[in-house]
């Protein structure tokens, strides 16, 4: 099983980079508390914003900055009802080459 899981994981990172798309998960850690939750890039969402898988710390403030200000996602601010799961649904982005 671990090694199908692998292999299905380098086929979606070569789909992600032969297509230029990336993908980010943000995962709550306190469905209270917005603020404490972890995100995770995919290796191509890295390269999209400039930077080399792993050579930054991941961050939504650095994602935010390099989408137009109409798109970021409206769960940015802080929410008076917690998130009802404990993880948000990948985002995706493309940019043309």
């Amino acid at each position: 099983m671990e090694a199908k899981i692998r292999k299905n994981e380098a086929i979606l990172a070569r789909a992600q980079r032969i297509s230029h798309l990336g993908s980010w998960e943000m995962e709550f850690l306190n469905p209270a508390d917005f603020e404490e939750c972890e995100m995770h890039w995919s290796d191509e969402m890295y390269r999209i914003l400039g930077y080399g898988p792993g050579e930054i710390p991941v961050a939504r403030a650095t994602l935010y900055k390099a989408v137009h200000p109409q798109t970021v996602p409206p769960y940015q601010m802080p929410s008076p009802e917690p998130p009802r799961t404990q993880a948000v649904p990948a985002g995706i982005f493309h940019y043309p080459t």
